[in-house]
């Protein structure tokens, strides 16, 4: 301990408010009054050593929480950018109010912060939306949102995240309870404890990161798979942060905020399914039980759609996931067939057929190419992993039925389909008012 008198008022509140304690309470605990104790946490008095030693012996806090942080110096800084914006022009406090809001309220400095940056990104959004309404008569900018996902989905795979996951997966002991090795890795490396949280407190999120106590904090509504890949993106985030940095630094979104966020949480995602199923030894274990999605789920803790995504990413394979709607979500590898830039998906996916079992069927387009689709519904998705008829003496499955297929109606030329929603735009419609086919729009 240095010299130097500890002023942490603020601080030392968080901490009781989160240790769940009355002011009489933690007073009680340390042997001191209540009066003494409203005094600290009014920056009145200074926490003394004696103090220091208790909280980190009776109630496990960390001393450095209570000491100065340079978080304090970062908070003033920011706040001094927002305080900056023309727009507050005539509001300029003191720069001693600034300094004691950073110092005694940093947790809503940092609210102010963040709001006032999704401020800027807007203001930036819409300067370029109106831009190109200006120049072009419409709006050509793609959202990050859609950006970032083309960007992920044209990446055959990140070899520096493949490489990292194996390291981090040969660190992990035990290796047969990935949940309890992560947890130990979480701890021993960064002093971080899991906890399940009631739903009560939770509300609806499913994980929270708490930087303060060094804990996260687990919805107890999650099931053992979906608690173990909450605890996997930490790590990922936690042990990848420079390796994602790279990335995004030598894409096209680094100067782009919202974008780089985005490719971080996608990066952070990938990181986390290659640590739950490294690559050496997934790719082993698929041959060996032969592509068996829910054998292969069983093995790596993890969901039958995380499995589709991993085969994609490691095997070749493609994978084309939707909503309840028919919305694409998600498309990663060779699908086979073109996605259609406009209009629905073709009925005859086994995509909108599917159920909670893996369905297996031979697709066959118009002009005689072949693929087949292992769909499954998993809760509002609905899933396809794709690969070659070639393939299949390699695959313990059998596929259900065969059916023709086209990229999309308004280009599709298979006759009398049942599923048919437009007419195809290669050929007149409606040519036979007295005449019902097949669909409204047969024949042709």
């Amino acid at each position: 301990m240095t010299g130097s008198k500890i002023f942490a008022g603020a601080r030392l509140r968080r901490i009781r408010n989160r240790l769940q304690f009355s002011q009489a309470a933690l007073a009680e605990s340390l042997g001191i009054s209540p009066s003494y104790l409203n005094l600290i946490e009014r920056d009145q008095r200074p926490i003394t050593a004696q103090l220091l030693i208790k909280l980190n012996t009776l109630h496990d806090v960390d001393i450095a929480e209570l000491g100065a942080t340079p978080e304090s110096g970062d908070s003033l800084a920011r706040l001094k950018e927002v305080i900056s914006d023309p727009l507050l022009v005539g509001e300029i406090p003191a720069i001693s109010e600034l300094q004691e809001a950073a110092q005694v309220a940093p947790n809503l400095v940092g609210a102010t912060v963040k709001l006032y940056q999704a401020y800027r990104e807007v203001l930036k959004r819409l300067g370029e939306l109106s831009q190109n309404m200006a120049v072009g008569g419409g709006s050509q900018t793609e959202i990050p949102f859609d950006a970032v996902r083309r960007f992920v989905q044209q990446q055959s795979s990140f070899p520096s995240l493949e490489a990292l996951a194996e390291e981090i997966w040969f660190e992990l002991s035990p290796k047969d309870d990935p949940m309890a090795g992560l947890k130990a890795k979480l701890r021993a490396h960064s002093g971080i404890d899991v906890r399940i949280i009631p739903v009560e407190i939770m509300g609806y999120d499913r994980a929270r990161y708490d930087r303060h106590s060094q804990r996260l904090l687990i919805s107890e509504k999650l099931n053992a798979t979906q608690r173990l890949w909450e605890v996997a993106v930490l790590v990922a985030q936690l042990e990848g942060r420079s390796k994602i940095d790279e990335i995004i630094s030598a894409s096209i979104f680094a100067k782009q905020a919202e974008s780089s966020r985005l490719l971080r949480q996608e990066l952070a995602q990938i990181l986390a399914l290659a640590i739950l199923c490294p690559a050496a030894k997934f790719m082993t274990s698929a041959e060996d039980l032969k592509f068996d999605v829910g054998a292969l789920a069983a093995r790596f803790s993890v969901s039958r759609l995380a499995i589709m995504r991993r085969l994609a990413m490691t095997n070749g394979f493609g994978i084309l996931i939707v909503d309840a709607t028919g919305a694409l979500l998600e498309r990663q590898g060779q699908l086979g067939f073109h996605l259609p830039q406009s209009g629905s998906l073709c009925g005859q996916l086994p995509l909108f057929d599917c159920g909670a079992e893996v369905k297996a069927v031979l697709l066959q387009s118009s002009d005689g190419k072949q693929i087949v689709m292992l769909a499954l519904r998993e809760n509002s998705q609905m899933a396809a992993l794709i690969t070659t008829p070639v393939h299949l003496d390699k695959m313990n499955i059998r596929t259900t039925d065969s059916r023709p297929f086209g990229s999309t109606c308004r280009l599709c030329d298979i006759k009398n389909c049942k599923l048919r929603r437009e007419p195809p735009a290669t050929r007149p419609a409606a040519l036979n008012e007295f005449v019902r086919g097949a669909s409204d729009f047969e024949p042709m």
